[in-house]
Parts: C-alpha cells; structure tokens; sequence
C-alpha cells in the first residue's frame, strides 16, 4: 500500500472511531467551527486535532508541575492519559470539547493551553486545570476575556504567532473551499492589524508560500505604498533575498476538510456546507462511514443509543422498585 493511500485509509479509520465514539451533538459543530480554528487544523480530522491539542495539554500541564510544584515530578507528569481516550468515554467527551472551545475562538492550541493555565495560577488555584476547566467559568468569563484575549490579539498584531506553511493553502491546490477562503479573510485581517511592514506579508504569503495573489494585498493601502513594497521584493528576488518554497506534492485525501466525513456535521442549507465543493464527495464518504458504523454497533450514533438504554434501564429499575414497594405494603397488615 502506497503512502498516500494509507493516509486516506488512516483518515477513514478516524471518520468511523469519531462517529462511534463521540456523540452526534457533539460532532454537529464541526461545520461550522471550520469557519472559526486556526488555519493550521483546518484540514486535521478532528479526531487528529484532539490528540493534538491533548499532546500539547500533557506539555503545558508538565511544564506548570516544574514551574510550581517540583521538576522531579513533572517527569512523570501528563495529566490525562491518552492512550485511555478509546476507552474512557469521559476523558474523551471533556477533551473533545476543550478543543472545540479553543477552534471556536479561533486560537492556536499551544497559546489558548498556555494561557489558560497561566490564568489558572494567577488565581491560586490548589490543583492544575483539567481539559474541561481550561476554559472560563461563569464566574470567571469576564476575568477570563480581559486576560486570554487581549494577549491572544497582542501576539497576532505583533507576530508572534502566525499560521503555518500548509500546502493546502497554495495558489497550485486552491478549490474555493471554505477553509481557503477563510484562510484568505484571516490573512488579510492579520496583515491589516499588524505591527509589520506590509512588504512582510506580500513576501511571505504571495511570493514565498504563494498562497495568495500579491494584488490581495492592495485592499485598504495606497497605490505608492503598493507599488513600493513590490518593488523591494522584486530586488530582493534578484539578489536571492527572497527565495520561494517549492510546491509539494499532496493526495487528494489531504484536501478533506476538517468536518469532511461527518454526517452528523453535514448541513445544506448552512454554511459551510451550503457552498462547499466538496459537497458531494463529503456526503459519499460519510454514507460509507455511516453504513461501517451501523455494521459495528447497530445505530448512526452509537452515543446517543447508549445513553437512551441507560435512561430505559434507569427507568425500568425505579418502576420494578416502586412495584416491590406497593407490593410490600398491600402485604403488610394495616394498623388498626
């Protein structure tokens, strides 16, 4: 099996795990959180971006063990433990929505962990935040905004923090896909709000990366200052100052979106799905995943039938109990 065609099979294998073990409530919002995350996972299965963003947490939370507890014992410190994540329902269900929390924010996951655990320690907190107390409380949401957001705004305007080279994102593989065309909105706002010359960006995002067309860039500055930013890169070219990345190669399976797949997700008469290309191919798979899923646990949402059995269950024993009750007390004799 070729490597591209094992990619493709590990993407599915993630599909039919995801459907079988995350409830569909919860998958419903991939769609429209690929309008909101961070370029960089726009085309991770969510599956992968939860393992991702549980890898990172297990970093952060040993890092805080060194920083504020004991460096000995941070070596055998992770705090959740993912190879569990199969088969801990609520590890998963709790991780899977932390992660959800930070795409709909639209933060990078190592600054949106970071900066949850930070806030976690300036409020003297007596243990370390699991994943599903990252994000904010009811009491703690506006404290919360005023010091992630700003911080968050800060690194973007400065540079700190910028979206990655993803080939997905060349000018070579660009299908008007939603997560493009997301991606495109958010450089051009990243390059309106920054501290950085406008040269900075032209050379990066439509020269070096070629992601987008160099005209992009005219939107909200001068002609002069245009013109003068493409003359320096045209130089730079010359003097070899400037040297664009070769494009690579990819497989048609690493242009699936992040909620390609989900049937759960899917929504015609929304966006995104309204308008994507992907559409038809998105529906195509998810019916495969649908039919495997069904062979495997006998329901489309094998999450959602559990907890029905269970409520029927609880339902069932209460009945039977109250039943023993009343026919204890027909029997007893009554007090005279």
């Amino acid at each position: 099996m070729n490597m591209n065609k094992k990619a493709a099979k590990t993407r599915v294998l993630n599909l039919i795990k995801t459907t079988s073990l995350v409830s569909g409530a919860d998958l419903k919002k991939e769609s429209e959180l690929l309008l909101s995350k961070w370029p960089d996972y726009s085309f991770l299965s969510p599956w992968e971006a939860t393992i991702h963003f549980g890898k990172i947490y297990q970093n952060e939370f040993r890092r805080n063990i060194a920083t504020h507890v004991d460096i000995e014992l941070s070596k055998n410190s992770k705090g959740i433990d993912l190879s569990k994540l199969s088969s801990s329902p609520g590890l998963l269900t709790s991780l899977w929505r932390a992660r959800q929390k930070a795409d709909a924010l639209g933060m990078k996951y190592e600054i949106y962990i970071s900066l949850c655990f930070e806030f976690a320690m300036n409020r003297k907190r007596k243990n370390l935040p699991q994943p599903n107390q990252l994000h904010y409380s009811k009491n703690s949401e506006h404290a919360w905004r005023n010091f992630v957001l700003p911080k968050w705004n800060e690194y973007l305007s400065e540079g700190i923090v910028r979206p990655g080279d993803l080939a997905q994102y060349r000018l070579e593989y660009y299908r008007q896909f939603p997560a493009q065309e997301r991606y495109r909105q958010q450089i051009i706002q990243l390059c309106r709000n920054s501290s950085r010359p406008l040269k900075f960006h032209i050379s990066r995002y439509a020269l070096e990366l070629n992601h987008l067309p160099a005209e992009f860039f005219k939107e909200g500055k001068s002609e002069a200052a245009y013109e003068a930013a493409i003359q320096s890169i045209e130089t730079d070219l010359k003097l070899g100052l400037l040297i664009p990345q070769p494009c690579p190669g990819i497989s048609r399976d690493q242009l699936w979106q992040s909620c390609f797949g989900i049937r759960a997700a899917q929504d015609d008469g929304a966006s995104p799905c309204r308008e994507c290309p992907q559409k038809s191919d998105c529906e195509r798979v998810a019916e495969h995943i649908l039919l495997e899923v069904r062979k495997q646990t006998g329901s489309d949402d094998p999450i959602l039938a559990k907890r029905r059995e269970q409520t029927r269950n609880r339902v069932k024993r209460l009945r039977d109990r109250r039943k023993v009750e009343k026919s204890f007390l027909r029997g007893c004799p009554s007090s005279s």
